[in-house]
């Protein structure tokens, strides 16, 4: 399920890493980890830890905005956080949901505090999926493995070029997701195989994206992520799951959410 949270901004300006701050923030508003939920996880036979639930993504789009430097400068005060996620709805009491997406909070990104008001909250409903559909991400789509470099073995962020790694990869992250969601640990599922908008990779130099991701309880991470326009092929549950929960790793900061491309165009600022 998918809902979209119109929200303000004080100040009017915030870090471009506001990934961690964010992601707080939704899950004070979904509830996640509270006794409730950890009591739901258990009592409906999902297989995952209740107090590290990750199953969800978000994007936050800001109505206008410019930068300067590592900051985001609000034209408008107003954004939208748009959430996807499995399993909540049927944890969730909407009514109550809404009536608490207009409180006001109170986030921390980088060390300062930053005032979140809630306006309003609307559901977006879900469409079909089938075995060839087009994408466009919101937010980059987050992909590693190991590889040895001066004799170390290091993290390695997929790039587009691991076009064998990237389809491996992300049909075994979405593969485990699909298990936890539908609670049927064999299921056997089909292939999965992702292709990049040839079109939008000729127009650009680059279309990987650096993200540095706060932790108030560890050091900053760097991650590199994928932003582009692309066709998934292949398994449709697979890819609804992807759709739903987000596709690659640490969705739960904000990364790998996509939306359908129903046509050829797209902005030039994804």
């Amino acid at each position: 399920m998918r809902i979209r949270i119109a929200v303000q901004f004080e100040p009017k300006k915030l870090s471009v890493n506001y990934n961690y701050g964010i992601s707080s923030a939704i899950r004070k508003l979904l509830k996640v980890g509270t006794p409730k939920f950890v009591d739901f996880i258990k009592d409906n036979g999902y297989q995952l830890d209740p107090k590290k639930f990750d199953l969800f993504t978000f994007s936050l789009r800001f109505e206008k905005m410019k930068m300067s430097g590592p900051m985001i400068q609000l034209v408008s005060p107003k954004a939208y956080i748009h959430v996807s996620f499995p399993i909540l709805q049927d944890f969730l009491d909407f009514d109550q949901l809404a009536a608490s997406v207009k409180k006001e909070l109170l986030i921390r990104i980088e060390g300062e505090e930053i005032g979140l008001k809630g306006i309003k909250l609307d559901f977006v409903p879900e469409t079909s999926f089938s075995s060839e559909m087009r994408f466009i991400f919101l937010s980059p789509l987050v992909l590693s493995t190991f590889r040895f470099v001066n004799q170390k073995e290091r993290v390695y962020f997929l790039r587009p070029e691991d076009k064998f790694e990237l389809d491996t990869l992300l049909r075994d992250n979405l593969i485990e997701k699909y298990k936890i969601i539908s609670k049927n640990p064999g299921y056997q599922p089909g292939p999965l195989h992702i292709i990049w908008d040839q079109d939008y990779t000729n127009k650009h130099q680059r279309i990987t994206k650096k993200i540095c991701i706060e932790n108030p309880k560890a050091k900053p991470m760097d991650v590199i992520g994928i932003l582009s326009p692309c066709t998934l092929m292949g398994d449709p549950n697979l890819i609804r799951a992807g759709f739903i929960a987000g596709f690659g790793e640490k969705t739960y900061l904000g990364l790998g959410m996509a939306d359908h491309l129903y046509d050829s165009s797209y902005s030039e600022n994804i």
